[in-house]
């Protein structure tokens, strides 16, 4: 049993054991000393406290609440110690203070720096979202701006990056401890030199160019529709800016160690002693106050900018759930009533694009395998779950389903997938070639007035059956009834046209026709149909009944 101590690092409260709190009171305090001599030491000295919390917080977990002994020697050896940088100009007193520091072998870079077998995870701790970007920045060691932007992209201008987020999102695991790589090389806006945002001075010092080549071909930009300019306040607001030590040295991909923030600290005071021309001042004035005005702007600005961004970010969640909603929902039905499980007449109101739909679904089922039907109803409806839950989750900032869920979904999703792939070819063949049948009729009505009138048979929402009638130099009434089908060949697809009837009936000199043609038992669905032309005499007198117009192609036109 060991005792331990409260103590407050740059805000956070941590649990330390005592013979741990003893070793890191004496680095601070050896730290205290020795920057206290400095220009700016208060923010030298916090910056340092930042960096001690975070390494401490990332020891830190559900199952560990307290800062060991062990976890201070490390602190020491991931950060240094001020006596292994200890400049020849400090004098006697301050170097017998030093010699009283406590030491600690370093542990070897090359041991600690060991390539090990990198898993993937979102970063809860940096994230906006989800963390996926933070996550993939991680893994792939790159600042994560660049991440958020090709994701950016992807989603605005092809589509698909909205829904690979939400997989990468459902899939890979949330992580709270993941420790941020200070080597990789950040980008901020560079606040020493700037003449408007420090945004060709950030860039500059990412990529190890001139400052001056990237003004320029800012400027050179500005003259293409404006593009440069837009880019430049794209890249102004989405920047922070490197105030302290820490993101002045993340800039240029350095470790944060107590080495490094001495030369820096260094470094920043001989830049400030370089003095502008006065020449150089003068051009640089009306862009400087440019620049003013546009920070002060911002600042006022700023709040209700994030105010609407989180009511854009809500709305936009919400309409995307109600689109997700009606999609799952539509989806259901659709399928329920094409499969024939309820009736399309039950539906009320809200779905009147299915009302009444009378559809062939025993040819459908008969001619498509039901392991294909349910295949393709997955397909469908998981992108469509997916956008549900898409909209839920940026309501919600967090996702909100469990990674075996979403590990479930895409499998049944890429396994239907492949099903579809397998089995659509042979569905696609099997419509390849069309077969025609024919079958004539005639109708004696012994000079009397001929009446055509309409049974109502088959389906309606599958009408299929067109009548087109012409006159002729003869003496009866004929009709020919062709009908036409699909098929893997011209043979198979008249045999599939044979699959279906059709009536007409004669009663003196009233003739009956079907409204429709009617699926024989078993039969499958190759688009079936039937042409019916009849030829009428021409001094033939002839009455069309109300309905009949629904089979004449060309309705009120003859030929």
């Amino acid at each position: 049993m060991k005792k331990t101590l409260s103590i407050n690092i740059s805000g956070i409260i941590f649990h330390i054991e005592e013979d741990g709190y003893e070793t890191l009171r004496k680095y601070l305090d050896s730290i205290n000393r020795y920057f206290s001599t400095f220009e700016d030491s208060s923010e030298i000295l916090a910056d340092i406290e930042s960096r001690i919390a975070e390494i401490f917080l990332a020891k830190l977990n559900e199952g560990k609440q307290v800062i060991t002994a062990e976890d201070v020697q490390h602190l020491i050896a991931t950060m240094g110690n001020v006596s292994d940088f200890k400049a020849a100009e400090e004098n006697d007193n301050l170097r017998d203070d030093f010699a009283n520091e406590p030491k600690y072998e370093k542990q070897s870079r090359s041991s600690s720096s060991q390539p090990a077998n990198k898993k993937l995870f979102r970063d809860q701790k940096r994230k906006v979202l989800g963390g996926v970007c933070a996550g993939l920045a991680h893994y792939f060691s790159v600042d994560m701006v660049w991440v958020r932007l090709i994701f950016a992209l992807l989603a605005f201008g092809f589509g698909g990056g909205i829904l690979v987020y939400l997989i990468l999102w459902i899939v890979l695991p949330g992580n709270q401890n993941m420790e941020e790589e200070k080597s990789i090389k950040k980008m901020y806006r560079k606040s020493e030199g700037k003449v408007l945002g420090g945004v060709a001075g950030g860039i500059a010092a990412y990529f190890g160019a001139d400052v001056i080549l990237i003004r320029v071909l800012f400027v050179i930009l500005s003259f293409f529709g404006a593009f440069g300019i837009i880019l430049y306040l794209i890249f102004w607001f989405s920047l922070s800016e490197a105030k302290t030590i820490t993101e002045k040295m993340e800039m240029q991909g350095e470790p944060v160690t107590l080495s490094n923030i001495e030369s820096n600290v260094k470094k920043s005071l001989n830049e400030r002693g370089d003095e502008e021309s006065t020449l150089a001042k003068i051009v640089l004035f009306p862009f400087r106050t440019l620049a003013a005005v546009i920070t002060f702007i911002g600042k006022i600005l700023g709040p209700i900018f994030k105010a609407i961004v989180e009511v854009v970010r809500v709305m936009t969640g919400v309409i995307i759930l109600l689109l997700g909603v009606a999609l799952v929902i539509s989806i259901l039905l659709s399928f329920a009533v094409v499969l024939g499980l309820i009736s399309s007449s039950s539906l009320d109101g809200s779905f009147s694009f299915l009302q009444g739909v009378d559809w062939p679904v025993d040819a459908f089922k008969a001619s498509i395998p039901m392991w294909t039907i349910i295949a393709g109803f997955f397909v469908v409806l998981i992108p469509s779950l997916f956008i549900q839950l898409l909209g839920s989750s940026i309501i919600a900032k967090r996702m909100v389903i469990r990674p075996i869920a979403g590990w479930s979904m895409f499998a049944i999703f890429v396994v239907s997938i492949i099903i579809v792939s397998f089995t659509l070819p042979k569905i696609i063949w099997s419509f390849k070639e069309e077969g025609e049948f024919k079958t004539e009729k005639t109708f004696d009505v012994n000079g009397k007035t001929a009446v055509l009138k309409i049974n109502e048979t088959g389906l309606d929402d599958y009408h299929v059956t067109n009548l087109s009638i012409k006159g002729y130099d003869g003496k009866i009434l004929k009709l020919t009834e062709k009908f036409r089908a699909q098929g893997s060949s011209r043979k198979r697809a008249i045999e599939n046209a044979q699959t279906v009837s059709y009536n007409v009936k004669q009663a003196d000199s009233v003739i009956t026709f079907d409204s429709n043609i009617s699926f024989n038992k078993d039969a499958e669905f190759h688009a079936q149909r039937l042409e019916l032309e009849l030829l009428v005499p021409y001094d033939q007198k002839l009455v069309l009944d109300a309905d009949t117009w629904r089979l004449l192609n060309n309705a009120g036109r003859w030929s």
